[in-house]
């Protein structure tokens, strides 16, 4: 399965924006030695103070408490402290960055309507997260998030780790979260999760999938990766032996870095992209920014992602106004 690719000269910044852009990051550029310095004197200084206050009260409280139990709870709440501390001389040169992604993104991403970006905040469409479906996690940490409407399809994805969480944390996915609503809605929940092997399909077997049943597509290559669950076996096996399994082939061809899943659950659609890239990331502050470099990028790679999306609202269904 294909999709049409964008024209770039279609979604990159016309030559007024690109002139506030680039006025933008030379604004930065210039500011940013400065920064840097005061960064590391920041960190030079206070991170040395408390260093020297930390080695004595921990000798202090050694001499009075011994190394018995409690040592292991004053050499964390040092360790908390210095920490907190690090994060507190770090935050200037993170506002300074942040101030810069804020006005960058809406002129790199023109040709995204009602465009809003956020950090490190959850997505309200995790509340309705098929985790029985699609995959089970314990913790979910969100970095940047973008939503916005293109072409009719409203989206939002947030770069996502999910994980079992606990003392023994494993990853389970790591990448871009893609939410968009579908019309018409899918008659109850199909989803098409990576394949459980050892212990999970072991867990499987077990307890069991709820009340979803378990459809094998017939291709031999995506049945390997890819298990297909859901709650109405009779409107998911058309897709599954056609559309589905085709689109799937496509996006492994294009996100290689593990298994793409996907879930339709009544008008919404969740798309799990593999990457371990950081999509909005800007360079560290030692180092200066450019457009060609470090810009156009993130650019093309939000368009690979609409592509993506675009491809798999097409497997029978099309995109539609949010809920409110």
């Amino acid at each position: 399965m294909t999709d049409q690719a964008f024209d770039e000269a279609t979604v990159m910044p016309d030559a007024a924006a690109l002139e506030v852009l680039r006025q933008a990051i030379g604004e930065y550029n210039v500011a940013r030695p400065a920064r840097e310095l005061a960064m590391q004197r920041r960190v030079t200084v206070v991170m040395g103070i408390y260093a020297v206050i930390a080695v004595v009260a921990f000798f202090q409280i050694v001499s009075k408490i011994g190394m018995g139990e409690g040592l292991g709870v004053v050499i964390a709440v040092l360790f908390g402290i210095g920490w907190g501390l690090f994060n507190f001389c770090m935050k200037p040169v993170r506002d300074f960055q942040q101030n810069l992604r804020d006005r960058m993104l809406p002129l790199i991403f023109g040709f995204v309507e009602e465009l809003r970006y956020t950090k490190g905040l959850r997505p309200r469409f995790m509340e309705k997260f098929p985790k029985q479906a699609l995959l089970k996690y314990g913790l979910a940490e969100h970095d940047d998030a973008i939503s916005g409407l293109h072409e009719g399809m409203h989206f939002m994805l947030s770069e996502t780790e999910l994980s079992t969480g606990g003392k023994n944390k494993s990853v389970l996915f790591q990448g871009v979260i893609f939410h968009f609503y579908i019309d018409p809605p899918f008659p109850g929940i199909l989803a098409a999760t990576k394949r459980p092997t050892g212990m999970q399909k072991f867990a499987q077997e077990l307890f069991g999938t709820g009340n979803l049943c378990i459809i094998d597509s017939g291709d031999p290559a995506i049945d390997a990766t890819h298990e297909f669950r859901t709650d109405n076996t009779a409107a998911a096996r058309p897709l599954i032996e056609g559309p589905l399994v085709k689109a799937l082939d496509y996006l492994s061809s294009v996100w290689r870095d593990d298994v793409v899943r996907i879930a339709l659950s009544g008008h919404e659609c969740f798309l799990l992209v593999p990457t371990k890239k950081n999509f909005f990331e800007l360079p560290d502050i030692a180092h200066e920014i450019n457009v060609d470099w470090h810009v156009f990028p993130m650019i093309r790679d939000l368009v690979t992602l609409l592509v993506t999306a675009r491809l798999v609202s097409r497997i029978g269904l099309s995109p539609i106004e949010p809920e409110p």
